[in-house]
């Protein structure tokens, strides 16, 4: 992973970027493949592990707050 980050064809095509983790510091990572002309693609995502934990079972799953803690308590999120 070093060489590829380090690559200059890599670095010369935007292939990776470096973003900001509020928690790790920047991190260099791929970007969105493949890219088109018509539809550029920034990655604009700061994602980082359980940000969005009780959003996606709750809002978009329509699990109670209940059971999320049984998912949370069972080690299943």
């Amino acid at each position: 992973m070093e060489d590829i980050v380090a690559d200059a064809q890599y670095q010369v095509r935007g292939s990776i970027v470096a973003l900001e983790h509020p928690q790790f510091g920047e991190l260099k990572m791929p970007t969105v493949q493949p890219r088109f002309s018509g539809t550029p693609s920034a990655n604009q995502a700061r994602a980082r592990s359980g940000a969005h934990t009780d959003e996606v079972p709750g809002e978009l799953a329509g699990l109670s707050a209940g059971q999320i803690a049984e998912l949370r308590q069972a080690g299943t999120v």
